[in-house]
C-alpha cells in the first residue's frame, strides 16, 4: 500500500509536468522536478520488496519475546536521560571510591600526585562543560557580544599587544644575554631573525602590498611560545615532561615490532623499530580524529592564529592542522575552500605544508634521538612562522571570499564507525606513507652514495686527498652563511650546514639519520665525562676519548648542544626538492582546475617553508640555554634516580619473598609437600579400548543397562527405517519427507550424544550440548523479528554442523582423513620455507611472522588463485552450496557466499555474487556479512598452522562454521520478504577468472596478496602496541590501589576479558579452571582481531608440547611425574636433570585448547566491521543504507555462529592422549 502511494506520486508530479503549457516551463522547473525524482527513488530504494512480504502465524512464545523487545524499546527511549544520569551516577561513585582509597594508599608519591592532578583537570573539564551546557545559549550571546565588539577595535588592540610584546622581547634578551644567559651567539641569532626578513621581503612578490600585522604577530607567536617552554623554569619542565612521556607512549610500539619480528627486532634499527613507530602512531591519531580531540586543538590554535595575525579561516585552520598532519593530509581539511582561495592564500597553505612535519614522522625522528621536547615545540613554532613568511613573500592583493563560518563547517569526524575501526584505518593508511618513506630513502640514500663516489673520484683525480668532495662538502660551504646566521658556532657551522643540504636537496629523513651519531656521541661524551676524568683526541674527524680503564671512539666528532639544538629546529621541515613533486601531486587532485597556479607558487612557497624554518631555528638560538635547553643533567638525574629505584625495588621484593617464607608454618609447609607429590606422582592406569565404528573408549562395554537399552533402540529404529522408508516416504508430501529426516537425524544426535558422554565420561560435554541451545535461545530473544523466524535454515544449519562433527570428528575414517589432509597441508606449507630462505636468508625464522608466517599467505593466496582459475574452487563452493541450498532452504546468493567463505575472505566472496546484491533483501545481506564475519580466509589458515595451532581442528572449523553462519543469521534476521535472487543459478555468478593461464593466474594471486600481508602487518603492528598502551595504563591505576604482582593479578585488558565473556566460554564446556585463560582470548579476538589471538593460543599450545616432553622423559626413566608449582600465572616444571623451566601463563586443558580453536576461527572482530563495510558500499552503492543498519547485528551473529561451532566441538571432545589431567585435580 506504501509502495504503491510513492508510485502515485510520482506519476501524478510527471503528469502534471506534461499538462503544463510547455511554453512556460523554464529550467529551474524542470531540474527541480529531476531533483525530486532523485529524492523520491533514494526514498523508495528501501521499499522495493514490500509488495512481495511472506506472511507467517506468530505463536505465544514469539508474541511474548516481541512484546518484551518492545517494551524494553520503549522504556529504553522513554527513560534515556534518566539511564544517562544514572549511569554517569554509578561511574561517579565508583571513581570516586576508587580515588579515595589511591591517595589512602600511596599519598605523597610522585604516581598519587599525578593521578590527584589529572582528577582534578578531568573535574574541572566537566564542571565547565556542565555550566556551558546548562547556559548554553547566554553564553553564546555573550562571547559573540565580545567578538563583536573586540572586531570593531581588533586592528589597533592588536597593534598595542604587538608593541608591548615586542617591548618586553627586546628588554628580555638584552637582560638575558648581558646577566642571565651570557650567551653572546645569542645575538648572532637575533641579526639572523632581521636578515632572513630583509631578504624575505626583498624577494617578495609585491613589496610595495605587504601586510605586517601577520608578520610581526607571527614573530610575536613564536617569541612568546619559545620564551615559554625555553626560558620559562615551569614551561620548560612541562615540555620537557612532555618529551618524556611521548617518547615512553611511543615505545609501546616495541611490543608490536616484537610481535611482528621477533626478538631480535632491534637489530635492524631503522626497518623494525623506526617505521612500525609511524604506523602506531598513525593509528592513534586516526583515533583521536574519531573522537573529535584533535579537531578541538586544531580549531583552537586556527582561532588564535586567525585572532592574533589577521589570516583567514582557511590559512588559519590549515596551519593549524599541518602540526598535526602531513602537507598531503592538511589541505583536505579546508578542501571546500581551495577552489575559491586567492593565490596568496594558496601560496599560505602550501608554504605551512612546507614549513612543518607531519606528527606521525615526528614519531620516527624522536627514535632516532632526536630531542622530543624541541621537536614538539619546533612543529609548533613553525606554524605562525610559516604564515608570516608566507604573507610576506606573497602578499595579500585580493578579497578573500573564506568565511569565519567555514571553521565550524571543514573538520569533520571521518568515517570509522568506532576507535577499533578508527585504529585500523589510521594503520592501513599508513602503508602508503611508509613505503614511501622506505623506497625514497633507499633510492637517495642511494643516488647520495653514487654521487659522492664520483664527487670523490674527480676530486682525487685533481689531487685533492686531505678531505674527499662529497655532496655534504659543498653543502657544508653552501649552507655556511645561513648556519653563522643561525648561531651556530663556526668550528660547527660547516657539519650543520651539510645537513641543512641535505634535508633542502633530498630530504629531513636523511638529515636527521645524519644527526643522529652526533647526538649519541653527546651523549656518551656527556655520560663518560661525569664519571671519570676524561682526555681528547683527534683523529681524522674522529675524536677518541680517554678514560681509566679503557678508551671511546666518537666517530665523526662531535656537536655542542647549540649546534643539536639549533638544526633540530632548522630541520622540522619537509621542505625539499622532493616534496614539491608531492605537493603539486596532491593539490592538483583536490583542485585540478588550478593545476597551473600551483606550479606557479610551488618553488616560492618551498623556499617561504625553508627560510621559516631558518626564522624557528634563529629563535630557538636567540634564547639557548645550554643548562636548560638540551637537559643533559636532567638526563643524569634521572639515571642516577632510576637506578636508585631499581635497587629499591629489588630490595623490597626480596624482602617480601624472606618473609613470606618465614611466616609459613610448619602445617602449611607439609601441606604444599603433600600437594607437590600428588601432582607428582604418575597416574598410571590400565586402558582397556575397544574401536567400534571408529569411536575410540578408555573403558570395557560398559555394564550400564541405560546405555544398553539406547543401543538396542537406536539399532531397532534404524532397521525399521531402513526398511519402510519408501513406504512411509511415498505415504507423505515432499515437506514432510525432509521434517521427517530432520526429524531422525536430531533423535539419532541425542541418542548418540547420550551413549557418548555416559561412555567416554566427558560430562562437560553435556554443558557443551546446553551451550548450543542457550546460544540459540540468546539469538531468538535478540532477533530482528522473532515472529517471522523460519526454523528449517536454523535446525538444518545445526544439524549439518553436527553431522559434519560426527564425520570428521567421531569417526576412524573421517578423523584419519582430516589428519591425514591436515598433515599435507603443514607439509604443503613447509615449501613456502624454501621462498622465504631465497628472499630473507637463513635468519628469515628469527622473525617468525614477518618473514615465516606472511610468506605463508602469499603462498596460500598464488595456491588458491591457481585452483579458481582450473576451476577446481568453484566445482567445491557450488557443491557445498548446492547441499546447504537444498537441504535449509537459502537463496543461491546466501549459500553460494556460506561456500566461499570456507575458501576465500570475507572481502573477496561478496564479489561473487556482485550481479546480486542490488536486489537481495536485507535478511540475505545479513546472511552475506554474517558469513563473513563467522570464518576466516583460507590463505591466513596457512599462517595460523604454523602457529601450531591443529590443522585437523582450524579445517573443520572452517567448514562448521558455513552452515552455522547461516542459521544464526536466519534466526537473528529473518526473512519477511519474498527473494528475488532464488531462481538464478550459481553457474550464472561465478566465472573463471580472466587469468590466460596458471602462470599468470599465480602471479596474480601472489600480487592480490600484498595488499592483504601489508594490511595484516601495520594491523598488527598498531594493535599489539595498542594493547601494550592500554594494558600499562590499566596497570598503572591498579597499582595506585595496591594491585602488584606477584600478591595480586595486574589489571589489564585481558584481566577485564577473562571476567566479560567468562559465562559465554563457561557455556561452551570450558573446564573452570581454564575459562579466565579462553575468556581473555575471545575478547582479544573479538575487540582486536584473531591473529593475535592465535598468537596468545600458540603459547599454551606450546607449554602443553614442553610438558608432555618432559612427562615423558619422567616416564621412560620410571620416575613420578615432575614436580610442579605456580608463581602466579606461570606454572614452573622441574626436569629430569633438577632445572627449573617456567611455563609463561600456565597450562590449557586439551578441551579448552580445542574449544578456543573453534571459538576463534572468524573475522568477527570490531575492525572488521569497517572492511566488510567499505567492500559492500563499494560493490552496492545505493544500499549503503541497509548496510550500516545491519552491519553490527550481522558481526554479533558471526560471533554467536563461531561460539556455536565451539559448543558443537565441545559435544564431541574426547580425550585422547592428554596428559595435563593432573593439573586439575
Amino acid at each position: 500500500m506504501e509502495n504503491r502511494r510513492f508510485q502515485s506520486r510520482e506519476i501524478s508530479h510527471v503528469n502534471k509536468a506534461f499538462e503544463a503549457n510547455v511554453d512556460e516551463i523554464t529550467i529551474d522547473q524542470i531540474n527541480a522536478s529531476v531533483d525530486e525524482k532523485k529524492e523520491l527513488d533514494k526514498e523508495n530504494d528501501e521499499r522495493i520488496f514490500e509488495d512481495e512480504e511472506e506472511t507467517s502465524t506468530p505463536n505465544c512464545f514469539s508474541k511474548f519475546v516481541m512484546k518484551v523487545q518492545r517494551l524494553t524499546k520503549e522504556f529504553l527511549k522513554s527513560n534515556k536521560r534518566l539511564i544517562k544520569i544514572v549511569l554517569a551516577l554509578i561511574i561517579t561513585i565508583a571513581y570516586l571510591c576508587y580515588f579515595g582509597y589511591a591517595m589512602y594508599y600511596e599519598l605523597g608519591s610522585e604516581e598519587s600526585i599525578r593521578l590527584l592532578w589529572m582528577t582534578c583537570v578531568v573535574v574541572v573539564f566537566v564542571i565547565g562543560w556542565g555550566i556551558y551546557r546548562f547556559w548554553k545559549e547566554p553564553i553564546d550571546i555573550f562571547t559573540d557580544e565580545c567578538s563583536e565588539r573586540l572586531g570593531k577595535h581588533s586592528e589597533k588592540l592588536s597593534w598595542l599587544i604587538g608593541i608591548i610584546i615586542y617591548s618586553f622581547w627586546i628588554v628580555f634578551v638584552i637582560i638575558d644575554v648581558a646577566i642571565v644567559s651570557k650567551e653572546p651567539y645569542n645575538l648572532v641569532s637575533a641579526c639572523g631573525i632581521v636578515v632572513f626578513i630583509f631578504l624575505s621581503y626583498v624577494f617578495s612578490k609585491y613589496p610595495s602590498r605587504v601586510k605586517w600585522r601577520p608578520v610581526l604577530w607571527g614573530l610575536a607567536l613564536q617569541g612568546i611560545f619559545a620564551i615559554f617552554i625555553l626560558r620559562w623554569e615551569r614551561g620548560f619542565n612541562a615540555f620537557h615532561w612532555m618529551g618524556k612521556r611521548t617518547s615512553e607512549f611511543l615505545e609501546h610500539t616495541d611490543a608490536g615490532s616484537k610481535f611482528v619480528f621477533g626478538d631480535n627486532y632491534a637489530d635492524h634499527l631503522f626497518a623494525f623499530k623506526l617505521i612500525p613507530v609511524i604506523v602506531f602512531f598513525c593509528a592513534i591519531t586516526s583515533i583521536l580524529f574519531h573522537i573529535g580531540v584533535m579537531q578541538v586543538v586544531i580549531k583552537a590554535i586556527a582561532k588564535v592564529l586567525q585572532l592574533a595575525m589577521g589570516t583567514t579561516a582557511g590559512e588559519s585552520l590549515n596551519a593549524a592542522a599541518n602540526i598535526f598532519i602531513g602537507q598531503t593530509e592538511a589541505p583536505l581539511v579546508i578542501k571546500p575552500l581551495l577552489p575559491n582561495m586567492t593565490k596568496s592564500e594558496l601560496h599560505a597553505v602550501m608554504s605551512g605544508g612546507f614549513a612543518t612535519i607531519a606528527g606521525t614522522v615526528l614519531a620516527a625522528y624522536i627514535g632516532f634521538g632526536v630531542p622530543a621536547n624541541h621537536l614538539i615545540s619546533a612543529s609548533i613554532m613553525s606554524a605562525p612562522a610559516a604564515l608570516a613568511i608566507s604573507k610576506l613573500m606573497y602578499p595579500e592583493t585580493k578579497k578573500s571570499k573564506t568565511r569565519v563560518e567555514d571553521l565550524k563547517e571543514a573538520l569533520g569526524k571521518g568515517d570509522a564507525n568506532n576507535i577499533i575501526d578508527a585504529a585500523s584505518k589510521g594503520a592501513t593508511a599508513s602503508i602508503a606513507l611508509i613505503a614511501n618513506i622506505v623506497v625514497n630513502l633507499i633510492a637517495f640514500i642511494a643516488i647520495l652514495k653514487f654521487f659522492n663516489s664520483a664527487l670523490t673520484w674527480f676530486g682525487r683525480r685533481a689531487g685533492v686527498t686531505e678531505e674527499d668532495i662529497t655532496f655534504q662538502f659543498i653543502c657544508s660551504y653552501l649552507f655556511y652563511p645561513i648556519a653563522i646566521l643561525m648561531g651556530v658556532k663556526p668550528e660547527d657551522s660547516r657539519v650543520v650546514a651539510s645537513l641543512i643540504g641535505t634535508k633542502t636537496f633530498i630530504n629531513e629523513f636523511v638529515a636527521y639519520q645524519e644527526m643522529t651519531p652526533y647526538i649519541k656521541n653527546l651523549n656518551t661524551y656527556n655520560n663518560l665525562t661525569s664519571q671519570f676524568n676524561t682526555t681528547m683526541e683527534k683523529n681524522g674527524k674522529d675524536i677518541i676519548l680517554y678514560f681509566q680503564g679503557g678508551n671511546a671512539t666518537l666517530p665523526g666528532g662531535l656537536l655542542a648542544p647549540r649546534s643539536i639544538v639549533i638544526a633540530t629546529y632548522a630541520l622540522c621541515g619537509f621542505a625539499n626538492v622532493g616534496s614539491m613533486g608531492v605537493m603539486i601531486g596532491a593539490m592538483k587532485v583536490l583542485v585540478p582546475s588550478r593545476q597551473k597556479v600551483f606550479s606557479e607558487l610551488v618553488v616560492r612557497a618551498l623556499v617561504a617553508g625553508t627560510i621559516a624554518c631558518f626564522l624557528t631555528a634563529c629563535i630557538a638560538g636567540l634564547l639557548f640555554d645550554e643548562k636548560r635547553v638540551y637537559g643533559v643533567r636532567i638526563k643524569d638525574a634521572e639515571i642516577e634516580e632510576r637506578i636508585e629505584m631499581d635497587d629499591i625495588a629489588g630490595k623490597a621484593k626480596n624482602g617480601r619473598a624472606s618473609a613470606n617464607e618465614s611466616n609459613e608454618s610448619d602445617g602449611e609447609r607439609e601441606e604444599r609437600e603433600i600437594f607437590r607429590r600428588r601432582s607428582s606422582r604418575k597416574m598410571s592406569v590400565k586402558k582397556l579400548k575397544r574401536r567400534k565404528s571408529g569411536f575410540e573408549y578408555q573403558d570395557d562395554e560398559p555394564n550400564n543397562a541405560f546405555v544398553r537399552i539406547i543401543e538396542i533402540s537406536q539399532t531397532k529404529l534404524m532397521m525399521f527405517y531402513l526398511k519402510n522408508k519408501q513406504t512411509i516416504f511415498l505415504a507423505v508430501p515432499n515437506f514432510m519427507e525432509k521434517v521427517l529426516i530432520l526429524a531422525v537425524i536430531y533423535c539419532s544426535w541425542l541418542i548418540f550424544v547420550l551413549r557418548d558422554i555416559i561412555r567416554s565420561k566427558e560430562y562437560y560435554n553435556l554443558i557443551s550440548g546446553a551451550g548450543i541451545l542457550f546460544f540459540v535461545l540468546i539469538s531468538y530473544i535478540f532477533s530482528y523479528n522473532p515472529v517471522k523466524v523460519n526454523w528449517r535454515p536454523v535446525l538444518w544449519g545445526i544439524a549439518l554442523q553436527a553431522i559434519f562433527a560426527v564425520l570428521i570428528l567421531r569417526t576412524s575414517a573421517g578423523y584419519k582423513t582430516i589428519e591425514w589432509i591436515a598433515g599435507k597441508i603443514q607439509a604443503f606449507i613447509d615449501n613456502t620455507n624454501a621462498g622465504s630462505k631465497f628472499v630473507f636468508g637463513d635468519l628469515y625464522y628469527n622473525h617468525l611472522i614477518a618473514f615465516k608466517v606472511m610468506p605463508v599467505i602469499v603462498f596460500f593466496s598464488t595456491c588458491i588463485s591457481i585452483l579458481y582459475y582450473l576451476g577446481i574452487l568453484q566445482i567445491g563452493i557450488k557443491a557445498v552450496a548446492y547441499v546447504m541450498q537444498k537441504t535449509m532452504g537459502t537463496t543461491t546468493g546466501e549459500s553460494l557466499t556460506a561456500a566461499a567463505n570456507i575458501f576465500i575472505g570475507q572481502t573477496e566472496v561478496p564479489l561473487i555474487i556482485k550481479p546480486l546484491l542490488e536486489h537481495m533483501t536485507r535478511s540475505e545481506l545479513h546472511s552475506v556479512m554474517t558469513g563473513g564475519f563467522a570464518t576466516i580466509a583460507g590463505s591466513v589458515m596457512g599462517a595460523y598452522i604454523t602457529f601450531g595451532v591443529p590443522a585437523n581442528h582450524l579445517l573443520s572449523a572452517s567448514v562448521m562454521s558455513a552452515p552455522a553462519a547461516l542459521a544464526i543469521s536466519k534466526l537473528f534476521y529473518p526473512e519477511t520478504l519474498k527473494s528475488k535472487t532464488k531462481a538464478d543459478s550459481a553457474d550464472n555468478i561465478m566465472s573463471k577468472g580472466d587469468s590466460k593461464n596458471v602462470l599468470e593466474a599465480a602471479s596474480r594471486g601472489a600480487l592480490d596478496s600484498i595488499t592483504m600481508v601489508a594490511t595484516i602487518i601495520v594491523n598488527l603492528i598498531a594493535f599489539t602496541a595498542l594493547l601494550q598502551l592500554i594494558n600499562n595504563i590499566l596497570s598503572w591505576f591498579g597499582e595506585r590501589i595496591g594491585m602488584v604482582p606477584p600478591e595480586y593479578e595486574s589489571i589489564t585488558f585481558q584481566f577485564l576479558c577473562s571476567y566479560l565473556f567468562y559465562p559465554v566460554v563457561v557455556m561452551m564446556g570450558v573446564i573452570p579452571s581454564d575459562a579466565r585463560k579462553v575468556a581473555s582470548l575471545i575478547g582479544v579476538k573479538t575487540f582486536l582481531n584473531e591473529f593475535i589471538a592465535y598468537k596468545n593460543l600458540e603459547s599454551y599450545i606450546k607449554n602443553v608440547d614442553l610438558y608432555s616432553n618432559i612427562t615423558t622423559q619422567f616416564a621412560n626413566q620410571s620416575m613420578s611425574g615432575p614436580p610442579i608449582y605456580y608463581q602466579g600465572q606461570d606454572l614452573i616444571v622441574t626436569t629430569t636433570d633438577q632445572t627449573n623451566v617456567t611455563l609463561v601463563g600456565g597450562l590449557l586443558q586439551n578441551r579448552s585448547i580445542v574449544i578456543s580453536t573453534y571459538a576463534l576461527c572468524g573475522f568477527s572482530n570490531v575492525a572488521s566491521i569497517g572492511c566488510s563495510l567499505a567492500v559492500m558500499q563499494n560493490l552496492a552503492p545505493k544500499r549503503t543504507r541497509a548496510f550500516t543498519k545491519i552491519v553490527v547485528r550481522a558481526m554479533i551473529a558471526g560471533n554467536i555462529a563461531c561460539f556455536l561451532t565451539a559448543c558443537v566441538a565441545g559435544l564431541y571432545f574426547i580425550s585422547y592422549k592428554f596428559s595435563t589431567d593432573i593439573l586439575s585435580k
